[in-house]
Parts: structure tokens; sequence; C-alpha cells
């Protein structure tokens, strides 16, 4: 169905799925997206998004810039008819104008294991699995020209497994997105004049994490190196640490029980599978799939090098209190800065 007026701001894989998910429960004339780049750690999991309209019969919008500030994306949007814009996958703030062009507004999704009001800014999935949080609460919203600020329309709460990464992560963000846009739809309620007004108490924000904030710290216990390297797997840059020259990828592992008594950091056993197994604060942790990149794969004996995750934590809060003073920075987050196991 076309001419609806709805259009989809998307531009990773994780608001495509959203999309497929959403089926043909609600009408979506086509997408505005990225016009293909090549891929980058400066966005995690971008699509492509003009193959997936071709393939799936629906109008495309290609964008020059993620923050749509050239002229020729704003030409291009600005002679869309749009009714209802559906922001998914889109992670940067949409501009006042184009929020201003559609004429019942524009949803937005977020979310955290605070929820939405004591948990806007940027990675709060990542940060849940970091912190290990038991559940996540995400909530769709109409969009306004602040961060994450807008009217709710509609929340859902899931559980954490003990073994989730942040793809099932965001697989679960996706169903419940996809099911609170479908069911709003249906009951006609995306209109602002059925969204609630947030709290304007205990507002706090996560801060955003780049790349080289992925470095591991061996001394930290088996645990919270496994959910570090949870949080930032695939599609995300994941962890790492520096031996040799080279940096060694830590895609996934599993925390064991060992005899041995090492410096934190310093490699165990290499085994025939090519797993790893690394001393770590309180005991060992089995490194199962692995990246090296520019140099060779440790052996038995070797030290990998450890970066302070207190210093670390220290550094991601000053660079968003420095960028963003007006906007506090969660008490969940000040914390992981000062815990015990934080000390190297």
């Amino acid at each position: 169905m076309s001419g609806s007026g709805v259009w989809v701001l998307c531009a990773t894989a994780n608001g495509l799925d959203t999309l497929v998910l959403m089926g043909d429960k609600l009408p979506v004339d086509g997408v505005i997206g990225l016009i293909q780049r090549e891929k980058t750690d400066a966005i995690s999991n971008v699509a492509d998004t003009a193959t997936f309209c071709a393939e799936n019969g629906l109008q495309w919008i290609g964008c020059e810039k993620y923050s749509l500030d050239s002229a020729n994306d704003r030409a291009q949007l600005q002679c869309l008819d749009i009714s209802l814009l559906l922001i998914l996958g889109w992670q940067r703030l949409v501009p006042a104008w184009l929020l201003n062009h559609c004429r019942i507004g524009a949803v937005g999704v977020h979310g955290s294991h605070r929820g939405i009001t004591e948990g806007r800014g940027r990675s709060p999935q990542n940060w849940a699995l970091i912190i290990g949080a038991a559940s996540f609460e995400v909530s769709i919203f109409f969009a306004e020209k602040g961060v994450d600020d807008g009217a709710v329309i509609d929340t859902r709460k899931f559980d954490y497994g003990p073994a989730d990464d942040i793809a099932v992560s965001h697989q679960k963000v996706n169903v419940a997105t996809a099911e609170m846009i479908c069911n709003a739809w249906e009951a006609g309620n995306l209109n602002p004049d059925f969204a609630h007004p947030q709290s304007a108490e205990n507002i706090a924000f996560m801060p955003q994490r780049q790349p080289e904030d992925g470095a591991l710290d061996w001394h930290r216990p088996g645990s919270a190196i496994d959910r570090f390297v949870r949080a930032l797997t695939c599609p995300y840059p994941g962890a790492f640490t520096e031996f040799g020259g080279g940096i060694l990828k830590v895609w996934r592992g599993v925390t064991i029980e060992t005899p041995f008594n090492e410096t934190p950091g310093t490699v165990l056993a290499v085994f025939q599978d090519g797993s790893i197994l690394v001393a770590t604060g309180d005991g060992a942790y089995l490194v199962q799939e692995t990246e090296m990149l520019d140099g060779n794969l440790p052996v038995v004996g070797d030290c990998l090098q450890s970066v302070s995750f207190k210093k670390q934590m220290f550094e991601i809060i000053e660079r968003h209190q420095t960028n963003y003073p007006n906007m506090p920075v969660s008490e969940d987050i000040i914390a992981l800065s000062s815990n015990k196991w934080n000390m190297t």
C-alpha cells in the first residue's frame, strides 16, 4: 500500500529488522537511508537500505550525511509528503526542520535499564550489558528537538538472559518496538494526543562510547570481562587487547575456574581449537572467538596488555561532561568508575 505518508528513517540493520517484524500491519511508503558507503566503526551495523527497498517494493531516498545537514538532503526530504516519520535505527538527532515537516510527528525509540527518562543518550544497551542489568525498558515516543525527551506513547520491558549479547539485546528491542508501533497504529494512538509527557525529575544520560573504549582490563573478574565482551561484540567494533604490537579482538568467551594463579593477562593455555585461556583477576577467561590484527597470536606464557577500566571510565565520563555539561551522567555509570574491581 502506498500514499499513506508513513516513512521510515533508517541507517542500520536493526531498523530494517523492526520494519520486517511490522510486516503489513502498518502501511509504509518508503525508507530514508544513507547513500551506500564503506563500512567503518563510525556507524555500527550500517545497512544497505537501497537494496532492501528494491527487494521489498518500497520507495527509497538516499541521504549524503548522517546529520541530514546538507542542502541536497534537506531539499529532497522537504519534497516528501510525510505524515508520520518512524525513526528506526538512526543514531543521530533528527534536525528540527524535518520534525516540523511531519504533519503528525516523528516517532523515536529509546530506552535503558532504567527507562527512557533516567537513561537518555548513547549506547544504552551496551551499558546495560556492561553493568550486568537484569532487564531493559524500551519506549516509543514523539521526538522533539531535545535528546530522547519527547512524550511517551508506549513502553515494554524485557529480561536479559545470562548469555545474552548485544546482538540478542538488539533483537529483543526490535521485537518490542515493532509490537508497540503496530499496536498503537491499530488502536489509532500514533498521535501526540495519546502520548504522555516524561517526568521532569531524575533525568540522567548515558555517555557515548567510542571504539577505543573497548580495551580490556584483565585484572577485573571473569564475569565482568565476559559482560564487557558480550556488550561490545558484533555488530560493534569489539573488545580488544594489545599484544606484540598488534590488536587481539575478543568476540566471544566464557569464564573458567582454574587452579592457576598467574598475573592477570597471562596466557595460560592455547587449545587445539584455537581458543585461548587467559588469567583474570579472579580466575581465567576462555577466549573462544578471536581475531588478530597486525601481529601473531599469543602463545603460553605471553602477557596481554591491560588498560585500567577505572581510568577508562573516568575518561568516558569526563568526555561526556566536557561536551554536554548540562546532561548529568547516570549514577550507574559513575558507580562503574568507583567499584573496587576497577582498580589495577
